[in-house]
């Protein structure tokens, strides 16, 4: 079985980075995003899952979290053939 961003992102095994959050979020359970992300999010997530719960289900449920979200984009784009950017060097010439 394919290891998916979608099952690894809770528990990161390797290095990790840092993301800008707003600070409108803190003590915000839920944040909008632009639909058309979400249906992508949520077109990535039938494909590794199955179609028990359309895109209209999953937000009656409050929808995916961020991470969730995030993960299954990061899935969709490697599925389709994106890579990562490799680390620069650091030292100046």
């Amino acid at each position: 079985m394919q290891h998916t961003w979608y099952r690894r992102l809770s528990s990161p095994s390797g290095p990790t980075g840092r993301a800008q959050v707003s600070r409108s979020l803190n003590n915000t359970t839920s944040i909008d995003l632009p639909e058309h992300v979400l249906r992508l999010a949520q077109a990535e997530y039938e494909h590794q899952y199955g179609r028990s719960q359309d895109y209209e289900r999953m937000q009656e449920r409050h929808g995916l979290s961020v991470l969730e979200v995030v993960a299954l984009l990061a899935d969709l784009a490697e599925r389709h053939g994106a890579t990562p950017t490799l680390p620069r060097s650091t030292s100046r010439r």
